[in-house]
């Protein structure tokens, strides 16, 4: 009887040098996969904590946010023109300017008499004046800038200004976000407030 010698000698597993298991190659790829996906996942919190972030600061900015009016009021007191903070947060002012007929003023007497003339103008003991630039005004808060008592003189003055007064003044938030407003305007946003 003869012996076929064509068959295959077992190898002992332990010593072997054949190709790894498919198994081992299954193994492998998943590690790559389940990094990346992690690499992806972190990548995606990233992204939602920066946007969180994001929102945050402007919810913040909003819960201080300004909003400064300069108005003329006609009551039973009298004439008066206020600056007041409608917003929910303070407003850092700058200088408020005044102006009348394109002519600029920095004395309030020199106003009342260009306005009205010397013969009718009054001064300290009649009006009130308040400047408060580089003064911080609360939220709700409203600062008389201008107020005077009935009287004819008021009265020619009042008439006077609504037509050709001109008062401007810009403001800042906390956050140095900042605006302009003038007399029965709605505030726009600027830049920088000039502060000397």
């Amino acid at each position: 009887m003869s012996k076929n010698t064509d068959k295959p000698i077992p190898q002992d597993p332990k010593t072997s040098t054949a190709e790894p298991a498919p198994k081992l190659q299954m193994h492998e790829a998943r590690i790559v996969w389940s990094s990346v996906l992690a690499l992806c996942i972190s990548v995606a919190a990233l992204l939602v904590s920066l946007l969180e972030v994001s929102s945050l600061r402007a919810t913040q900015r909003a819960s201080t946010w300004p909003y400064l009016t300069i108005q003329t009021g006609f009551g039973a007191d009298g004439f008066s023109i206020e600056a007041t903070n409608k917003g929910v947060g303070p407003a850092k002012m700058g200088d408020v300017n005044w102006a009348s007929q394109g002519v600029a003023y920095t004395d309030m007497d020199q106003l009342i008499i260009d306005t009205i003339g010397e013969e009718d103008a009054f001064s300290y003991d009649v009006y009130k004046t308040n400047n408060p630039s580089q003064d911080v005004v609360a939220a709700g808060e409203t600062v008389t800038l201008f107020n005077a008592p009935w009287e004819d003189r008021v009265r020619r003055l009042s008439q006077s200004w609504v037509e050709d007064l001109s008062i401007e003044s810009c403001y800042c938030s906390i956050y140095d976000e900042c605006w302009s407003v003038s007399l029965n305007q709605a505030p726009t946003a600027k830049n920088t407030c000039k502060t000397p």
